[in-house]
Parts: C-alpha cells; structure tokens; sequence
C-alpha cells in the first residue's frame, strides 16, 4: 500500500498531509541550535506557524544533523530522548506521535522536513 500525500494551500502558508498523524492536533515547536519553527497539526495536516507562536510541545535537538537523521530515519527518536540528545518539554504524547509520524514520511519527505525546520 503507497502512502499518498497530498500538499494545500491556506493562509498560514502550505499544509502538508502526512497520513501517519490522522488524528493528532495540536501546535509543536522544533529547536535545532538557533532555528525553529512552529507548525499546528489538524488531522494530518501539519501547517507551518508563526516560530513565536505558542505551542502544546516543545522539542529540541542536540544539533541540526541529529534533526535530519531523525526525520530521514536514520535514528529513533525515542532512543535519542533516552540518550539526551533530544529533549520534550509540554505535551510528550503529542510530541512523540509527531516524531514518529513524520520519521514512518523517513526518505526525502525527510529530508525536506528537516531542512524546513534548520531554514
């Protein structure tokens, strides 16, 4: 079975469906060294926010290269957080649905996603 996604437009900017997070909402906030970005998940679609936004969960990485392999597969993030390289604060149920819903989108949807959030 192929996973489709499919990409639309709001006011916010461009929604990307990701299957694996049907039925997750919420706001979460990736920190990777300086960058961050913001995005608000409705039923799959993960839409870009303002990065002063508030949000549900808080996630930060060790670095930016720890970001990329975990959104390309590379690592398990879960693994990561038990090391310290990757800390939640907030929501960690939201947190840990959104990481690994994006990691199951691993390949160059990856890729894309992290270099996304380091932009």
């Amino acid at each position: 079975m192929t996973k489709q996604r499919t990409t639309t437009e709001n006011k916010g900017g461009t929604a990307k469906r990701v299957d694996a997070l049907h039925g997750v909402s919420g706001r979460v906030r990736f920190q990777a060294g300086s960058a961050a970005r913001t995005y608000s998940v409705e039923e799959g679609a993960l839409k870009p926010e303002d990065p002063s936004a508030t949000s549900d969960s808080v996630i930060t990485f060790e670095g930016e290269q720890l970001l990329e392999e975990i959104f390309t597969g590379k690592k398990n993030p879960v693994v990561m957080a038990l090391q310290g390289r990757l800390r939640v604060e907030g929501n960690l149920e939201l947190a840990t649905r959104v990481l690994l819903g994006l990691q199951s989108e691993a390949g160059d949807s990856g890729k894309q996603a992290a270099a996304e959030v380091q932009s």
